[in-house]
């Protein structure tokens, strides 16, 4: 780690990923050094970390060399290519997905009409029921 009395002038200031191609580690290693304070960093405006790392401590002393092949590992065609295929595929699933629930949604709503159409008949099977007899309802109306 560089001495903190040490100007930031004479410093690489790089991004996360540059940084961590540099010392040849992970991205993740640069940000836990930085949640840990063990390296130091700065944010701007638009909340982008940069690190500074002095030239001695760099595998790459020039940060204008770092690719996205260094960073990631893959070339860029290597990476978009196989972005595309994964998200393809991704896209298949959850298409699949939804037209399964389409089918699912379709089969519920016609389970819950025929249960409508069930209770409404025990609705007026019970009115039915539950109705006094004929003779009853005229002693009723008769009664003072």
């Amino acid at each position: 780690m560089t001495d903190e009395s040490q100007s930031r002038d004479t410093l690489l200031r790089l991004t996360v990923p540059e940084a961590a191609s540099c010392l040849g580690v992970t991205q993740s290693a640069i940000r836990k050094r930085v949640q840990r304070k063990q390296i130091p960093f700065d944010k701007d405006e638009r909340g982008y970390t940069y690190v500074y790392i002095s030239h001695d401590e760099s595998r790459d002393s020039d940060p204008s060399h770092v690719t996205e092949e260094k960073v990631t590992g893959h070339s860029e065609t290597e990476s978009r290519n196989g972005n595309i295929d994964e998200l393809k595929s991704r896209v298949e699933s959850l298409e699949k997905q939804v037209q399964f629930l389409q089918e699912e949604l379709v089969s519920r709503r016609a389970e819950a009409g025929r249960k409508d159409a069930l209770l409404l008949n025990m609705t007026e099977a019970m009115k039915a029921l539950t109705q006094p007899p004929p003779e009853a309802r005229q002693r009723r109306e008769t009664s003072p």
